[in-house]
């Protein structure tokens, strides 16, 4: 039976479920609204490692190592990714620039 605790250790082990594990899982064990929930809390997972990182400053082929390590997605899904993060920054920093400025939505 999968357990929160089950998925919890796998994924403490290292596990890559990324991809076709997710998909044999989601298939064969999980309901379709349980595999939704686990492919969203996935990219949910993967966005804020990547904009966690990208905000304390580690550097480009770091932040590329250490999701591709521990999430398995290849280097150029991570530049992408790290690329869109890159955008989204500046978008809330401008945000909350004009927030101070006294500006309103």
């Amino acid at each position: 039976m999968i357990t929160r605790d089950v998925i919890k250790n796998f994924f403490e082990a290292g596990g890559k479920i990324i991809g076709n594990a997710t998909l044999i899982i989601a298939d064969n064990i999980l309901s379709q609204e349980e595999a939704k929930g686990l492919e969203e809390g996935i990219e949910i997972g993967i966005k804020n490692t990547i904009a966690s990182l990208y905000e304390y400053n580690v550097p480009d082929k770091e932040i590329i190592r250490i999701v591709g390590e521990y999430w398995g997605l290849d280097s150029k899904e991570i530049e992408d990714r790290l690329l869109y993060e890159k955008e989204q920054a500046v978008v809330r920093n401008f945000k909350c620039y004009l927030k101070l400025q006294g500006y309103t939505k």
